[in-house]
């Protein structure tokens, strides 16, 4: 084995959570697929989160405009998020259409699109835009607002996904 086979011989050994990263406004919405999501502060009072999201997405564009974004972590049975998510551009058509949502419960901003089947969510706020890293810009270290964990016990994954 090469050198680059090495590194992705480990790299297929991490298991990164799925998550469902969504923003948008009264006119556009969108979403994305992304594994590179960390939590940022240990201290509950400053609950925060970094985000790696790559600068080419609608979804990243929206995020730059409103300011906020969703996070949904997926349980190992929503696979159908995958491909809703992973495929194709939110420039082409509302990756959300058809899904339940929660209503907004603030006026200030523009609340992002938080989805209702999850196994746990939070609404962040971006608090900062961190640089690039990786082909990713860090682009939200956020406030993030405690969402609630759903049903289901386990998250899904990207090695569990093959993504």
């Amino acid at each position: 084995m090469d050198h680059e086979e090495n590194i992705q011989a480990v790299g297929k050994r991490l298991d990164r959570p799925l998550w469902v990263v969504t923003a948008g406004d009264s006119r556009e919405r969108g979403g994305l697929i992304a594994t590179w999501i960390t939590q940022s502060s240990l201290d509950p009072a400053i609950p925060t989160v970094t985000a790696g999201i790559a600068p080419n997405h609608f979804t990243c564009e929206l995020i730059d405009r409103v300011g906020s974004f969703g996070l949904h972590l997926l349980r190992v049975d929503q696979t159908e998020f995958i491909e809703r998510f992973a495929d194709g551009s939110g420039r082409e058509r509302d990756k959300l259409t058809g899904l339940a949502l929660r209503e907004p419960t603030h006026t200030e901003g523009a609340e992002p699109p938080i989805l209702k089947d999850c196994l746990a969510w939070l609404d962040c706020r971006v608090t900062a835009r961190l640089g690039r890293c990786g082909g990713r810009t860090m682009r939200e270290r956020s406030r993030a607002a405690p969402g609630e964990p759903g049903r289901g016990s386990r998250p899904a994954s990207a090695a569990a996904a093959r993504c």
